[in-house]
């Protein structure tokens, strides 16, 4: 025991502390920003009446009131078309989740609901999104069995067609108000 302490630990004690220091420390970094990005976060969210009053009340001072309830206006039309498009994607992409998982429970596939979820949360970004899903879920798949991740790969590329070019336009084109 002497021997083995005096020969393996005792050289190699300060990188074994360097690393478990240094592990603390972005621990503690992540930590605080996650903290720190919450309280600005509640912050926000109570005074948000009041900023947005404040920045109201800014617009009308620096611009003649046309121009001011024009910007007021074209703000307000700017948040609706972007909580439209946000709610219509989340709706869009959990949609296509609950296809995905359907499609891949009844086929046996293994993983069903951890890949359906993958896909899910990732086809909310737009245009990569669904094929950033594809990748690591396919590989999941690929572990079991070869032939399913190929079945699997045809399935979401023709799934993500059918999204892009009909189901979305669908849920996107009534939240957003676009024919």
């Amino acid at each position: 025991l002497q021997s083995w302490l005096k020969g393996d630990i005792l050289p190699n004690l300060t990188s074994y502390i360097t690393r478990v220091t240094d592990s603390f420390s972005v621990l503690f970094d992540i930590l605080k920003n996650f903290g720190l990005g919450m309280i600005v976060a509640v912050y926000l969210m109570i005074g948000w009446e009041k900023f947005g009053a404040q920045a109201k009340m800014i617009v009308y001072a620096m611009f003649p009131k046309k121009a001011a309830e024009w910007i007021q206006y074209e703000i307000h039309f700017t948040d609706r078309m972007f909580s439209g498009f946000i709610h219509g994607k989340i709706l869009d992409s959990a949609i296509v989740g609950i296809i995905c998982f359907i499609f891949t429970a009844f086929t046996g596939m293994p993983y069903a609901l951890l890949v359906s979820v993958i896909v899910g949360v990732t086809n909310i970004i737009p245009f990569f999104g669904p094929y950033m899903g594809m990748i690591p879920s396919a590989l999941l798949i690929l572990t079991s069995s070869p032939w399913k991740c190929l079945v699997f790969l045809v399935f979401i590329v023709i799934l993500q067609q059918i999204d892009g070019n009909v189901l979305g336009p669908r849920i996107l084109g009534e939240t957003v108000g676009i024919s």
